[in-house]
């Protein structure tokens, strides 16, 4: 008969990835109640959190880590989110208006619909961003990056619309 190596390392080691893993899904979940509850969260980690449709008007998420989040239909009007990471979040139909997004990375985020209506873009990354029906009417577009961002019925700071990526 073959000596089997000992299970209990590996079960041990398994059942400490398995506590991690609840854990993190834990600390999530409470920052996503302090944030429902004081719309406040600077430096959060909400990777993947859902947010749909929240109330956030005036929240403060300024360096919140918020990577593929669905913020779909949010009201974030007049939030901080200055150097907030927003990297592939959704926020389709969400209302920014006046929010601050000063230095915020919203590279491949999904920005179809939403108002960004005097909303501060100093310096956001936009790179392939998806911003088809947005209304960026009377934002700061200063140092944005826009490589490979999508315009599409998109109302520009100016007030004109952005036809050209449109298929």
């Amino acid at each position: 008969m073959k000596n089997l190596p000992n299970p209990l390392p590996l079960l041990l080691t398994l059942g400490l990835c398995v506590l991690t893993i609840a854990e993190t899904k834990a600390d999530e979940s409470v920052s996503v109640q302090r944030l429902k509850k004081t719309k406040e969260c600077r430096s959060c980690e909400l990777t993947r959190a859902g947010l749909t449709g929240l109330d956030l008007e005036r929240a403060d998420l300024r360096m919140a880590v918020l990577f593929n989040a669905a913020m779909n239909g949010v009201n974030l009007t007049g939030a901080n989110l200055v150097g907030a990471v927003l990297h592939g979040v959704d926020l389709r139909s969400a209302d920014l208006s006046g929010a601050n997004l000063t230095g915020t990375d919203l590279r491949q985020a999904k920005l179809g619909g939403a108002s960004l209506r005097g909303a501060n873009l100093t310096g956001v990354i936009l790179y392939k961003a998806n911003l088809t029906g947005a209304d960026l009417t009377g934002a700061t577009l200063k140092h944005a990056v826009l490589d490979g961002a999508v315009f599409c019925g998109t109302k520009m700071p100016s007030g004109g619309e952005d036809n050209s990526g449109c298929k």
